[in-house]
């Protein structure tokens, strides 16, 4: 396996904690994912130590809200530092992929914009709490491929849903699949998982790890074991 698909996931609320993993990380992990809970507690100085340590950075903010509002967060946040990937909600809708999909191609270093479709931690019961009556894999479908048609430069889903997004999206576009867990290790809070090869054999383009890592004795290990798989 080639680890650069595979992106660590920050999400502690403790500073220390986050800079202290870049720091046992760097030059093993090609990619960081910035989480809401980093983001909140250290800010734009998170972004850029990451940057400064040489990673490229998923910046996982899950941006929902009016177009122009979410073009100015897009145009924000990149403007901190180089940023490879950020996160909005394909709910949003058309409108709102387009606004963050133009300003994020404007800056010097384009920034590709993920859609989010359907989160792991929900199951099909969750469809129906907002009176949704199709299934998750159909839900998450749909909002691919308004995704795509909006420009978004690909999507976060779960790996119960990739084969089936790769097949009707196509080859050029990002599948960005977290909810990874090594074999044997606790699901947490999230429903729809997979281990690393198995989310790769049905057509991942990216992997999102965290605990599995994260709260290992020795991340740096555990990270470069999976070029065995």
């Amino acid at each position: 396996m080639d680890i650069s698909s595979i992106i660590v996931a920050l999400d502690d609320p403790n500073p220390t904690k986050n800079y202290d993993l870049m720091d046992r990380l760097a030059g093993v992990a090609t990619r960081i994912k910035i989480g809401s809970i980093a983001f909140s507690s250290q800010g734009p100085k998170i972004l850029e130590y990451a940057h400064q340590k040489g990673f490229k950075i998923f910046l996982d903010l899950k941006f929902h809200d009016i177009p122009q509002t979410v073009s100015k967060a897009v145009l924000s946040v990149t403007q901190i530092c180089p940023i490879e990937f950020i996160t909005i909600h394909a709910l949003g809708g058309s409108a709102m992929i387009q606004a963050a999909k133009e300003v994020a191609s404007m800056q010097e270093v384009p920034t590709s914009i993920l859609a989010v479709t359907i989160l792991t931690s929900h199951e099909q019961a969750w469809l129906s709490e907002i009176s949704l009556q199709h299934t998750l894999e159909q839900e998450a479908l749909t909002l691919g491929n308004l995704a795509k048609n909006s420009g978004a430069d690909g999507v976060v889903c779960s790996a119960h849903e990739v084969s089936q997004m790769r097949s009707a999206l196509g080859n050029n576009f990002i599948y960005m699949v977290p909810g990874i867990r090594l074999e044997g290790d606790a699901k947490h809070d999230q429903k729809r998982v997979a281990t690393p090869k198995e989310a790769l054999d049905l057509g991942a383009t990216y992997l999102v790890m965290g605990r599995s890592i994260t709260e290992a004795k020795d991340p740096a290990s555990v990270l470069t074991g999976l070029k065995s798989l």
